[in-house]
């Protein structure tokens, strides 16, 4: 699957979750959402028979579009971090 679709998928959920939220306040929170929200679509198609791959593909690349805003962004909520400066400046 890593066939550069992934990455023009993440690039697009990138952009809308910048223009939907463009502030970086409570990211990790939001990626921390994301992750259950992945682990839940996991265990709802492997126990529960619910949902598909489809939905796995889809909380992953929000995932994966939330890290990068946390890489890229930091957290305003979370001062210590500012990207490419690394811990405490």
């Amino acid at each position: 699957i890593l066939n550069g679709e992934i990455f023009l998928d993440i690039e697009v959920e990138l952009a809308k979750a910048r223009a939907k939220f463009p502030e970086n306040t409570h990211l990790l929170a939001a990626a921390t959402e994301e992750m259950g929200e992945l682990a839940q679509a996991f265990l709802h198609l492997n126990f529960e028979n619910k949902g598909s791959h489809e939905d796995i593909y889809a909380e992953a690349v929000q995932l994966a579009a939330m890290a990068i805003r946390l890489a890229t962004e930091g957290d305003s909520t979370l001062p210590l971090y500012y990207p490419g400066r690394g811990r405490g400046g």
